[in-house]
């Protein structure tokens, strides 16, 4: 079962309708505003933790461990990234920074520590030090 643990939030603005994207990988989209990813390649900053409509406070996980909405099965030790909605799915190739440009990367957010069926919920620890 997914569960929470320790986790750092910070507060942006939502720059749409967030209020059925609770636990999805989100984005800054512009000075202090935030929205859901469009997939691996965007610079996710962290889980979105409410469901906050356009212009309301957004809370965003940054660390910790946060519950994840997922689009595809996750098991514990995956590293995850976010396809075009928003939801984590497994790394399928670890990024090589020696190709291409840091734009065209496969962003990791962190590494699954309970895993969970597609369109379920995991658990997953935020870590920067891995985090594309």
């Amino acid at each position: 079962m997914a569960y929470e643990e320790g986790l750092e939030l910070k507060n942006f603005e939502a720059s749409a309708d967030l209020s059925e994207k609770q636990y999805r990988i989100v984005k800054v989209s512009a000075d202090n505003t935030a929205n859901v990813v469009g997939g691996s390649t965007d610079d996710a900053i962290g889980v979105l933790q409410g469901t906050p409509e356009s212009g309301d406070s957004a809370a965003v996980a940054t660390g910790g461990i946060t519950k994840i909405s997922t689009g595809a099965t996750l098991s514990a030790g995956d590293l995850v990234t976010a396809d075009s909605n928003g939801q984590a799915i497994p790394v399928v190739a670890v990024p090589d920074v020696s190709s291409g440009t840091l734009s065209d990367m496969v962003k990791i957010l962190g590494k699954v520590v309970n895993g969970a069926g597609s369109s379920e919920y995991a658990s997953v620890l935020i870590d920067k030090q891995i985090a594309g």
